[in-house]
């Protein structure tokens, strides 16, 4: 059987909210001059390049985390990066809507390309709301200090980072069931996790 050809691997990555602002009435704050600010991406704005993105050849599209999250900065680094998230059962509005990914996820299909995206397993957000709901889900445990430590890497916080304890059941049912709603709801073709280094290779 021949191999594929190369462009089938090919991946487009998208950090959203730094790529294209395709709807102005998603903005909330935004200061394209602040590099730690929000710029306004979102996801009408993937959509309204998938024509580019399929001429360069790419075949599939990996979006940064587009859940609910953190909305302002901590301290002075910014949230826009959608890597501090509060939960899995919803989308950031600055991002757009459910809608507004399915029309992206059809869009896709019809030109025979792939969406993949980021799923956050490994940590919440300082503020995330199930540090207070659900304070077990979590380790209690301080920053990583020595990277090398093989239990370090896996139980302690990440930059500070509260660290999900991805061995509870309740934890791991949470990411089992959040998962297999998003791939069968919005037809995702693929995950990328963040961060498989830091979390327990037997779960």
């Amino acid at each position: 059987v021949p191999a594929p050809p190369a462009e089938a691997d090919s991946i487009y990555f998208i950090l959203v909210d730094r790529f294209a602002n395709g709807d102005a009435t998603n903005d909330q704050e935004i200061d394209v001059t602040d590099p730690q600010a929000w710029h306004g991406g979102d996801l009408r704005g993937v959509i309204n390049h998938l024509d580019h993105i399929e001429q360069m050849g790419f075949r599939s599209v990996w979006l940064s985390p587009i859940h609910n999250g953190r909305n302002a900065k901590f301290h002075e680094w910014g949230a826009y990066h959608g890597y501090w998230v509060h939960d899995l059962e919803s989308i950031h509005p600055r991002f757009g809507d459910s809608a507004t990914l399915k029309e992206l996820s059809v869009a896709l299909e019809q030109r025979n390309m792939r969406l993949i995206v980021d799923m956050v397993y490994n940590h919440t957000g300082f503020d995330a709301p199930r540090r207070t709901s659900h304070p077990q889900w979590y380790h209690d445990t301080p920053g990583i200090e020595n990277w090398a430590d093989p239990i370090e890497r896996v139980t302690h916080q990440v930059h500070g980072l509260p660290d999900l304890a991805q061995e509870h059941p309740e934890v791991y049912a949470y990411f089992r069931e959040q998962t297999t709603q998003w791939v069968k709801e919005y037809g995702i073709d693929g995950l990328r996790i963040d961060a498989v280094r830091h979390m327990p290779q037997s779960v």
